[in-house]
């Protein structure tokens, strides 16, 4: 195909050239820039605010799911320390542990002036300390001893609760000299791995002034 150009050479301009910016006036080109960029603007405005709410939406889920989840956590965890529990009493007492020699123990030890007034069991993991009790009594220096750190199993905690009198001057203690008897009798160091003194606080009963004490025993395991 033949194309004839008839536009003289001296009128032929490129095609880009045709283009007159002069006749567009400036004004018309400012106001179209500034209406381009508000509404650019508004457009991430409203996306930046559909954002915002689905951000909030979802950190008002995720708050009111918290509380179910936390109590749920909880519960787990106390189902679980249970559960410990009840195997390791179930297993200590298929051991033959049996509490009226113990209890035997406490009758025929305690003096004069000392009342027991509450007793509890539990069960607790071996490696759990007492809590920040000074010892006083301990098992035999002769007999083995495991290592620190070492699972020893299933241990029974005893926790007794009393009133002793405080003592003049030239009185003993009615509560040392409970903790002296329970040391001296043969069957402690059988039935008890230690006693210790948690707490001690002394009060007025009265006109007369009383100790409230609470021991804590830790239970022999029959198979230790």
């Amino acid at each position: 195909m033949i194309r004839i150009n008839l536009v003289p050479p001296s009128a032929r301009r490129p095609f880009w050239a045709r283009w007159r910016w002069s006749a567009v006036p400036l004004r018309r080109l400012a106001i179209l820039g500034v209406s381009a960029m508000a509404f650019l603007a508004a457009g991430l405005w409203l996306l930046r605010s559909g954002e915002e709410r689905t951000l909030g939406r979802l950190r008002q889920e995720w708050r009111t799911w918290e509380g179910p989840q936390a109590e749920l956590d909880a519960y787990q965890n106390q189902m679980a320390v249970l559960k410990r529990q009840a195997d390791h009493l179930a297993r200590v007492r298929s051991d033959g542990l049996t509490w009226a020699p113990r209890l035997n123990l406490l009758s025929d030890t305690v003096s004069s002036g000392v009342w027991f007034t509450r007793l509890s069991v539990e069960a607790v993991e071996a490696k759990t300390p007492l809590a920040k009790a000074k010892p006083l009594l301990k098992a035999d220096k002769g007999k083995p001893k495991r290592a620190r750190g070492e699972d020893a199993g299933p241990s029974v905690r005893m926790t007794v609760e009393g009133t002793a009198l405080v003592p003049q001057k030239e009185e003993g203690s009615p509560l040392m000299s409970t903790l002296q008897s329970l040391k001296r009798h043969p069957e402690f160091s059988r039935s008890f791995s230690r006693v210790e003194v948690k707490s001690a606080e002394r009060r007025m009963f009265g006109s007369v002034a009383v100790t409230d004490f609470v021991l804590v025993f830790e239970v022999k395991d029959p198979l230790a």
